[in-house]
């Protein structure tokens, strides 16, 4: 009883989030929401977004993580392998506050896109479709949200699923989001 007590009251931190876990819930989650949206949509992702894709990408996204909650940045990684490019990206804020993070960041969500389609690691190796991958922490709350957009794409022929959640309200209405 003694040593229970002890625990309880000594002030121990408790034990960091597993990240690489968390991260692998949230994107499958978000991912299953996603291949509702249609045949071409579950193709794309049973493929390019498959577990075996998000188990290669969660370890650097834990460890962008726990960079991001240490010193309250943005963090992130880019993979590309053709034909698709990953951008796993780590905000220290709830879903909420992502939008005004870009914002505040960027000039808006759409921006970090161009940028990521716009660079070196995307054009070089020939990928025709970006998967932007955004995971949050702040306090209890851990999410992902995705967005899939096919750019200067011959092979892929559908229409980007974007983060609407992350676009700010210019953004939303240059799009026609009410």
């Amino acid at each position: 009883m003694m040593s229970l007590l002890k625990r309880l009251f000594s002030g121990a931190a408790a034990s960091p989030p597993d990240f690489a876990a968390l991260f692998l819930d949230r994107a499958q989650g978000h991912r299953a929401r996603m291949m509702t949206a249609g045949p071409v949509y579950r193709d794309f992702m049973q493929q390019y977004l498959s577990d075996a894709v998000l188990a290669i990408l969660a370890p650097a996204a834990s460890e962008k993580m726990q960079i991001t909650v240490a010193d309250g940045n943005e963090h992130s990684m880019m993979l590309a392998k053709s034909p698709v490019c990953y951008v796993v990206c780590t905000v220290p804020v709830p879903i909420r506050g992502g939008a005004g993070w870009f914002e505040r960041r960027y000039g808006g969500y759409m921006k970090i896109l161009e940028h990521c389609w716009n660079s070196d690691h995307y054009r070089v190796p020939a990928c025709e479709v970006l998967c932007h991958i955004t995971f949050g922490h702040a306090s209890q709350e851990t999410w992902v949200n995705i967005t899939i957009f096919p750019i200067r794409s011959t092979q892929f022929s559908f229409q980007p699923i974007l983060a609407i959640d992350l676009l700010s309200m210019e953004e939303k209405r240059a799009i026609g989001i009410p």
